[in-house]
């Protein structure tokens, strides 16, 4: 039978945000770094899940940096002031437990076409189920689409990510329970008895956007983030989400909503309340849209610091802005500004605003442009065909404390940071950061190519692709090692694009560095054992598993290439860092070119003719072992 593939799965594997570096063993409790992926509310995948289901965005979707795009934000954005609700109170706990995040991984992606909020890959339950949530800072409960009534369509079919959307039930799940009327958690007492479940409705003020149901308990799946990862089975309690109202119902948090505000019933309250961690989270967002996030982390000694104020009548991450410079102006102010990862635009007040325009502008050597009633932005700039750049004066913000908050992008000013939420100390700290990048490394346990620790390749492994059925002939077809790994510092792995779900690609790419990095002739015989049971890793088949299970079933499979005694090195290389980061940047690089040309499809900058078709494992083949042999980028073959 022939192998088909999706004609959407180069869009999926250019998304590393849906990316894990998955964690070692199973196993309840532990403290640890827990993170999460994210994923932008307008991004084009969340577009395609929209129109997947015969709707559309009302007045349609802009174009991102057109006239309506930036409109459409800034209408958002002043609708925004989200109405908390579930919970009262701010979390409690601490100690010195190391951070984690989710058992998905704790890649982070802004997709910018989608431009309102971030999203995130979690399981949750007994079997787990995996939900694409919306991350909010601004609001506090984490909710799930549940037993509906009302609620966004949800489908077999995929959010143009191969990613099958999920339904929560209570009554599925071994693990979950209800909470009652009387417990702490539960706002609305006065309209339940104590016997009866507790009801919740949170309001959101934009476009009567609401979320209504009532309070369940289960587990959240979380990995360490230290040396040696453990899964962390977390009770949490959150929203099983009946009835969903406004933009629920078109494109925003289709699939749930995960608040990291400051009330008791959040997330991170939970999470430090039950000493599972710290009680702070960073993020990271970088300036390609790559990021982290990271529970339980209460970032390093050399980051800038200044307080947090908490409004206690509704508890939000507040700082004091003590003065703006805009190059060698300056202007003293005193003025509460407040964080929001929901916020499209950072907005100011007079006379802040005033002086950074005006300033701006003065320095600016570029034309304004007319005024438009359709812009809502009052300072504009008209740019010929001629002119190829121009100077952005530098742009600062002094905190109370006295430490300085760079704007790199005035847009998004939290963008080439890591932020922290140090609810703890009641401080938010940054520090510049390549979100690539970690503080601190390991090394896998076996480093050299030629280490006797390995058993030598199975004499008797040929490597043979998926044997395919076409009229009666049996084809065995073979990829070219047409290029040596021995010194080749790392991967550029378009190959394991030949698995459709995104998650499982990436992890195939992981699992090709760590075995090249133990020995390297190892690395096509793998690649190979990839495309024989690419179907086997398909989203359908695979979607219910954790990430633990897959990479264990990936290091079994490295191992009879790469030596059976190398099988122990194998799981724990998926810990490593470094390796880690190579595949990440290399996963990238390999597969995100051109993806907004779909469906015109690129693998390594070139351009696949045939790509709106399905193809099957011979036409990839070729296509494959053509690029081996004749592409290469900076030097390096790919």
């Amino acid at each position: 039978m022939a192998s088909l593939l999706p004609p959407y799965f180069l869009v999926l594997t250019a998304l590393s945000f849906f990316i894990a570096a998955s964690g070692g063993g199973v196993g309840g409790g532990g403290g640890g770094r827990l993170g999460l992926g994210l994923h932008h509310r307008f991004s084009a995948p969340v577009r395609r899940w929209v129109e997947s289901r015969g709707r559309d965005l009302p007045g349609g979707w802009p174009e991102k940096g057109s006239v309506e795009y930036y409109a459409a934000l800034a209408g958002h954005d002043r609708g925004r002031a989200l109405n908390g609700g579930g919970g009262g109170g701010g979390g409690g706990g601490g100690g010195a437990a190391p951070a984690v995040t989710f058992s998905e991984g704790n890649a982070t992606i802004k997709v910018s076409s989608l431009g309102f909020l971030y999203y995130a890959m979690v399981s949750v339950g007994t079997p787990s189920l995996t939900f694409m949530v919306a991350l909010d800072t601004g609001s506090d409960l984490f909710w799930l689409p549940c037993d509906c009534s009302s609620c966004a369509p949800t489908s077999s079919a995929s959010y143009g990510l191969e990613f099958e959307s999920s339904f929560y039930s209570p009554n599925m799940s071994l693990t979950s329970q209800r909470v009652p009327c009387g417990n702490d958690f539960c706002e609305h007492q006065n309209e339940c008895s104590e016997t009866t479940q507790c009801p919740y409705k949170i309001t959101y003020v934009s476009a009567g956007t609401s979320s209504s149901g009532f309070l369940v308990e289960d587990v959240l799946y979380l990995t360490t983030e230290d040396a040696r990862p453990e899964i962390v089975e977390a009770q949490i309690v959150f929203g099983c989400g009946q009835v969903q109202t406004g933009s629920f119902l078109d494109a925003a948090a289709p699939n749930g909503l995960l608040g990291l505000g400051m009330e008791k019933i959040s997330v991170p309250s939970i999470l430090a309340s039950r000493g599972l961690t710290s009680d702070s989270f960073s993020m990271c967002f970088g300036h390609d849209g790559f990021g982290r996030i990271s529970f339980g982390d209460q970032g390093s000694s050399d980051q800038e610091e200044t307080p947090l104020y908490v409004n206690q009548l509704h508890p939000t991450y507040n700082i004091t802005i003590t003065g703006i410079s805009v190059e060698n102006s300056s202007l003293n102010l005193d003025i509460s500004t407040f964080f929001d990862t929901g916020t499209s635009f950072t907005y100011l007040a007079d006379p802040a605003y005033s002086f950074l325009s005006e300033t701006f502008d003065a320095q600016v050597q570029l034309n304004r442009y007319a005024t438009d009633s359709r812009i809502p932005f009052e300072y504009c700039y008209s740019m010929s065909s001629n002119d190829t750049k121009f100077h952005a004066p530098n742009l600062s913000f002094t905190t109370e404390g006295g430490s300085l908050f760079p704007v790199s992008e005035p847009e998004n000013f939290m963008t080439g940071l890591r932020v922290v939420f140090d609810r703890e100390r009641k401080i938010l700290g940054w520090k510049p950061f390549n979100c690539y990048d970690v503080e601190e490394s390991s090394s896998l346990t076996v480093n050299s190519h030629n280490s006797s620790v390995l058993s030598p390749l199975p004499k008797s492994y040929t490597p043979e692709a998926t044997r395919e059925s076409g009229n009666g002939t049996e084809i065995t077809t073979q990829l070219t090692p047409s290029l040596s790994h021995s010194s080749q510092s790392h991967l550029n792995c378009f190959k394991p694009a030949i698995l459709a779900y995104h998650s499982n690609a990436f992890t195939a790419c992981h699992s090709l560095h760590i075995a090249n990095k133990l020995n390297a002739s190892s690395t096509f015989p793998l690649l190979e054992l990839f495309f024989k049971y690419q179907e086997k890793y398909y989203n359908a088949p695979t979607y219910r598993l954790s990430r633990a299970s897959i990479t264990g079933d990936f290091a079994n499979l490295a191992a009879t290439v790469v030596g059976e005694n190398s099988l122990p090195a194998l799981k724990s290389g998926f810990n490593d860092s470094q390796t880690d980061n190579a595949a990440r940047i290399s996963f990238k690089y390999g597969c995100s070119r051109g993806v907004t040309g779909t469906p015109f499809f690129f693998v390594n900058g070139m351009p696949l003719q045939d790509s709106g078709e399905p193809l099957d494992y011979k036409k990839w083949r070729s296509i494959l072992d053509q690029l081996l042999g004749n592409k290469t980028v900076e030097g390096e073959n790919v």
